[in-house]
């Protein structure tokens, strides 16, 4: 089955996770993982093959076949931490919104709770771009959580 515009309307949350999710192709700090929520197990099949096929970009997509604890499915997607990884994410956030009409995309980085909206600007200020960046993002990350965990 192919998809069309608007076929998975009202089925996708407009709230993406980025880097939250090990890598199952490799290194995390050479891999960006991707990460959607679906309200079905069938909005997730499509949505994971729409992106394993239309994108040469894509290294693997694959989704949970059962249900998380609050109803919805994960549709996980890797790509490689590179220069161009960034147009790539705004590609595939372009292909995601013609299928769904999401207007406000949103996403989440690493164990961030709070949504930032998904522009190339945003992401150019967060997402590390090479496994250097990355892993001393990660030091810095893991520094401060036991700065603060001590203080608190």
């Amino acid at each position: 089955m192919s998809l069309s515009h608007g076929d998975l309307h009202d089925l996708v949350d407009n709230v993406l996770e980025i880097d939250s999710y090990k890598s199952k192709m490799g290194s995390d700090s050479d891999i960006v993982t991707l990460s959607f929520s679906t309200k079905t197990k069938e909005s997730a099949m499509d949505l994971s093959s729409f992106l394993e096929k239309g994108y040469l970009h894509v290294l693997d997509s694959d989704f949970t076949t059962g249900e998380q604890t609050d109803g919805t499915y994960k549709v996980f997607v890797e790509l490689e931490r590179e220069d161009e990884v960034i147009d790539n994410i705004m590609e595939i956030a372009n292909g995601v919104h013609n299928l769904t009409g999401l207007q406000d995309l949103q996403y989440r980085y690493y164990k961030s709770f709070d949504a930032t909206p998904l522009t190339a600007e945003s992401l150019a200020e967060r997402l590390p771009l090479d496994a250097t960046s990355y892993e001393s993002q990660q030091v810095n990350e893991s520094n401060l959580n036991n700065y603060t965990n001590f203080l608190f």
